[in-house]
């Protein structure tokens, strides 16, 4: 006789504890096999299985809202797990301890990487005159709030330490680093040559005096040093700001295919626990900095190095270290067995898994390389020098080691680029080289960038400037824009110097000649600052100096003063 199963039997049985469902097994507790016949007589499945659509039917809206409320409580515990324990990508990965990888001498299956060039849009030849000025590009990394930070906390300095001060402004700052940058290019032996009237340095002696610069580079300060908390533990947090402007610009560039991560040495051998020796480098005493540029040697990330407190994430440091590439004595072979094979040769072995592989190629020494997505690949020939031989002798290199030549070089090309125009600083405080550090980082990233413009926009090379120009002509910016003191001529003799009673007297001169007048840059004309024009009372009235303007100033003093008349004109008129 079949038994007709309600609502709450059926889910009586399928609760998972007290189910009488286990008495439908095929074996009995004494292990017999029931009865086929039996097992179907006990339960009636055909009506079962009408009983259960017709459940599900009306319960469905029950056991959605059911699982809703699971998934919000989940979530919400998921929650409160986030503010107590960081996660981090990582968490959802399957780590191995590098002792426990386990090797075998195959080759690697190389990726196939369809990486696609982007179309680039050839635009139209232009001029040079539609490309930024050096300014523009250098205030999207110091823009004049940073520049009015650097001022408020100057002064600020000085007036905490009680010194007789008279507060600067945004454009005395301004011109204080344009002199800096202009000390880079010309890298006199002493500072105080640069007011040294005999080699007429006008810059310097017309722009700032001697004794203030030196009163500005005691107190220039980035930071209220009353407000750094006494459990701070960044060694940097003098310099901090400078640094983050930096890295908040490098963050809003677009960042290549091909990057590369090196050691950069700020160089400085005065007294710092934190300075660093490296063997080998250009400047081997000095702050390591780790940097990260593109092919092309634009940079994109910096972390200055300080020992244990280096901003780090410590959930990835205890993941895998700061050396994640070092193996675990891999099974490679000794490079007497490659020296004794030539030069040229490759070994390679892969981990069980075939995601990571690491190849051995034999130069002049061994280089040790890892990848996760190529290993040998397609090798090609090149010319090396053989020591043994003394000429040079084809060799055969590994794809890898081709990658890796061709993308290796952005930090060194950004190291180069610095040091060619260095801002020269001799002083024993490690906070002025980092502060001008950072100025020498960012004037090299906006030239790479305003060198990516022009040629993007197929600028002529010849339109171009080159790093040195761009630096003078951004110390110009710095100095002359929005500058109302136009600086005058001294008439007369010149005024007596204790700079000069030590230096050699000049040699007279044979004739007069008249100097070339300096044109001002197009930024400095157009900043809408002292340059109207005035009246000239000269016999012969003096030409414009304005590109194709063949006027002269007489002329334009009349036109500028007809043109303000009908500029008021048309202020008091209603509008319509």
């Amino acid at each position: 006789m079949n038994k007709i199963l309600n609502d709450f039997d059926i889910v009586e049985m399928l609760n998972g504890y007290d189910s009488e469902l286990d008495a439908l097994d095929s074996d009995d507790e004494n292990g017999n096999e029931l009865d086929a016949r039996v097992e179907k007589d006990t339960f009636p499945i055909e009506e079962f299985e009408n009983l259960m659509e017709e459940f599900n039917a009306e319960h469905l809206e029950e056991v959605e809202l059911d699982q809703f409320e699971e998934n919000v409580n989940n979530i919400e515990q998921v929650n409160e797990n986030d503010l107590s324990t960081p996660h981090s990508p990582i968490d959802n990965l399957k780590l191995t301890e590098k002792k426990d990888i386990k090797w075998q001498r195959s080759p690697f299956p190389n990726l196939n990487l369809n990486l696609q060039p982007i179309d680039d849009i050839q635009p139209e030849v232009i001029g040079s005159d539609m490309i930024d000025p050096p300014i523009k590009y250098f205030s999207k990394y110091y823009s004049d709030v940073d520049f009015q930070l650097m001022v408020q906390y100057t002064n600020m300095y000085a007036l905490q330490e009680g010194k007789t001060w008279k507060n600067k402004d945004i454009k005395e700052i301004k011109i204080f680093i344009g002199l800096h940058i202009i000390m880079g290019c010309t890298k006199f032996p002493r500072i105080r040559m640069y007011w040294n009237l005999v080699l007429k340095m006008n810059v310097f002696v017309e722009n700032m005096n001697r004794n203030r610069f030196f009163t500005l580079r005691t107190n220039f300060h980035v930071i209220d040093n009353l407000k750094i908390n006494k459990n701070n533990k960044d060694k940097f947090v003098k310099v901090r700001p400078m640094f983050d402007c930096l890295k908040r610009r490098c963050g809003q560039l677009n960042i290549e295919k091909n990057v590369s991560i090196d050691e950069q040495m700020i160089p400085f051998k005065g007294q710092l626990n934190i300075k660093q020796y490296m063997k080998g480098k250009p400047c081997p005493w000095g702050i390591k900095n780790f940097v990260m540029c593109g092919a092309s040697g634009l940079m994109y990330n910096f972390v200055l190095y300080q020992g244990k407190a280096t901003e780090f994430d410590q959930h990835f440091l205890k993941q895998f270290g700061l050396g994640e590439n070092r193996f675990a004595k891999p099974p490679l072979l000794n490079d007497k067995i490659m020296a004794s094979k030539g030069q040229g040769t490759t070994d390679e072995i892969t981990n069980i898994e075939n995601t990571i592989t690491l190849v051995k190629w034999y130069d002049n020494k061994s280089v040790n390389m890892c990848s996760n997505f190529i290993a040998s690949g397609i090798p090609d020939t090149v010319q090396r020098w053989n020591k043994k031989e003394k000429k040079y002798v084809s060799v055969e290199r590994p794809e890898i080691i081709k990658l890796y030549n061709q993308s290796m070089g952005g930090v060194d090309k950004y190291d180069q680029l610095i040091s060619y125009y260095r801002i020269f600083l001799k002083s024993k405080k490690w906070t002025l080289r980092m502060v001008f550090h950072a100025v020498d980082m960012a004037i090299t990233n906006s030239w790479l960038e305003y060198y990516l413009d022009c040629k993007n926009l197929n600028i002529p090379n010849k339109d171009r400037m080159d790093l040195l120009e761009f630096r003078l002509r951004l110390a110009d910016n710095l100095i002359n824009v929005g500058n109302v003191n136009t600086p005058k001529r001294q008439r007369g003799r010149p005024r007596e110097d204790s700079s000069l009673e030590n230096s050699p007297s000049p040699s007279p001169t044979r004739a007069k000649y008249n100097s070339r007048e300096v044109r001002p840059f197009y930024e400095t004309k157009t900043d809408h600052i002292g340059h109207y024009p005035a009246s000239d009372d000269n016999n012969e009235a003096t030409r414009c100096k304005n590109t194709n303007c063949k006027g002269t100033l007489r002329k334009l003093y009349i036109l500028q003063l007809h043109c303000n008349l009908l500029e008021q004109i048309s202020e008091c008129r209603p509008s319509i």
